[in-house]
């Protein structure tokens, strides 16, 4: 998964949403492609929806 990581680890959800509609990909597609990655605990979630720091 390559996503607009910040320097200090963190994504911001609009940022990834954004960049993802620009690849013509849905919000859907960006939730499920995150799941595994949280429930494995490689990410945390802060938040919700587009304001959430995955």
């Amino acid at each position: 998964m390559l996503a607009p990581v910040r320097g200090d680890g963190t994504v911001d959800a609009g940022e990834l949403y954004a960049a993802a509609g620009a690849l013509d990909t849905t919000g859907q597609q960006v939730r499920l492609c995150l799941e595994r990655p949280i429930a494995e605990g490689g990410f945390t979630r802060e938040d919700r929806g587009r304001t959430a720091r995955p």
